[in-house]
């Protein structure tokens, strides 16, 4: 059987880091539990950095230690050839601590042991040594975070060992249980028909129900024949978000986020890497799944549920802030989804006028409108996406730029 090891965390003693960039949700678990989201100021733009010097790898060495001082390197220094990743990127990221994470070193050691005798069973049957909190160490609140006392639970899935579909179960579970709104930031969201079905069900029952989706606009997975033998095809996104929108166009919203460089014009598509589900304000799921058939029947993944109304209501209202670019703490979810739906129309009437943006949400439905901004974004094939990665992208524009620059000239002039 074929078994893709997604889990996406690091381990440290008693904590876990799963995920990476944008929120921290400090977790801390005892007795109780405590969440705290770390208020930044100000969100980062999605702005490419300037390229730096190309193909002179500087000389790398282990971290040393030179008169009590430990140097560590940083930036170029840890990737010298391919040090300038040439996309914009949207990610979220929860940090544990506490006796909770005793989950995950389970999964991490069933995981190493499976990995060298390959049988379920006494993998199932392992267990971990006692183990003593730190009750010593206080908690160090971070800078501009809120604390609050709440709970989680952490889902685990892996098929050969544990054999069951508990993910899956998890989100059609939260998509029954919604009331009033879902917000969802996925990589491949609704890839898979029964959580589709499920949906569609839960807007058909309740039309008070809105769904509001943040996605990439296009994927790295495969279409056509390819993306249908492998069962991971973006053709299969297309249709099923399709579908959930033509169930009530009125409640459904789905977009995704683009930014246009300021000197070039060049439109560029924001990738969407969250893993990310928030129902009603109350409940919010977080993890390395994608709502995939992958994720659901052959990978190994490790998702939590934060039971709590203010760290779900502020995570969906920063996220929401950060790509219309407006606040939003005072403003109901039905007009969140017109503001969306506002920015979305206005960016493509400017975009099909004078060819610029005002904003940074476009939408991906109904399918014309999808099928438009494929086309305009600058997505680069695989070879293109290597040198993207080189460092080449600002020397292939300013070629173009010449080479237009040429064909704007009188004859005369050349």
């Amino acid at each position: 059987m074929l078994i893709i090891q997604s889990e996406q965390c690091v381990l440290l003693e008693d904590l876990i880091l799963q995920g990476v960039d944008l929120i921290n949700l400090n977790i801390y678990l005892q007795n109780h539990c405590l969440i705290g989201i770390k208020k930044r100021k100000s969100m980062q733009p999605h702005l490419l950095q300037v390229p730096i010097q190309l193909f002179l790898p500087k000389r790398i060495s282990h971290t040393t230690q030179q008169q009590g001082t430990i140097k560590r390197y940083t930036g170029s220094e840890i990737q010298p050839l391919f040090r300038q990743i040439r996309f914009l990127w949207h990610d979220v990221q929860i940090f544990v601590r506490g006796p909770a994470t005793r989950i995950f070193h389970l999964h991490f050691a069933q995981r190493w042991s499976f990995a060298f005798n390959r049988n379920a069973q006494l993998v199932r049957q392992l267990k971990l040594p006692t183990f003593t909190p730190k009750n010593d160490v206080p908690f160090i609140d971070p800078e501009n975070s809120s604390i609050h006392n709440c709970s989680i639970r952490v889902l685990r899935q892996w098929p050969v060992v544990l054999r069951s579909h508990t993910l899956l179960h998890n989100f059609c579970e939260l998509i029954r249980s919604a009331k009033s709104h879902i917000y969802v930031e996925h990589q491949y969201p609704f890839h898979n028909i029964t959580l589709t079905q499920v949906m569609i069900d839960a807007l058909n029952y309740n039309k008070n129900l809105r769904l509001l989706i943040v996605c990439p606009i296009k994927t790295d997975l495969p279409s056509g024949m390819v993306g249908s033998m492998l069962d991971i095809s973006q053709d299969d996104i297309d249709k099923h978000l399709q579908m959930l929108y033509n169930t009530a166009p009125e409640r459904v919203g789905i977009y995704g986020i683009v930014r246009q460089e300021p000197t070039s014009k060049v439109i560029k598509s924001v990738y969407i890497h969250s893993k990310l589900m928030c129902v009603d304000d109350e409940v919010m799921c977080i993890g390395s799944a994608n709502q995939d058939n992958l994720s659901f029947y052959k990978s190994s993944e490790i998702c939590i549920n934060v039971y709590h109304h203010a760290i779900v209501k502020e995570t969906r209202i920063r996220l929401m802030e950060e790509h219309l670019e407006c606040k939003c703490n005072d403003i109901s979810v039905p007009q969140i989804m017109s503001l969306f739906q506002i920015s979305a129309e206005l960016n493509y009437q400017n975009l099909e006028t004078i060819g610029t943006l005002n904003g940074r949400v476009f939408a991906l439905a109904p399918k014309e409108r999808q099928k438009y901004i494929v086309k305009t974004i600058n997505y680069p094939n695989p070879l293109v996406k290597m040198l993207y990665k080189l460092g080449f992208e600002n020397y292939i524009l300013e070629y173009k730029d010449r080479k237009d620059r040429a064909k704007s000239l009188p004859r005369s002039k050349l």
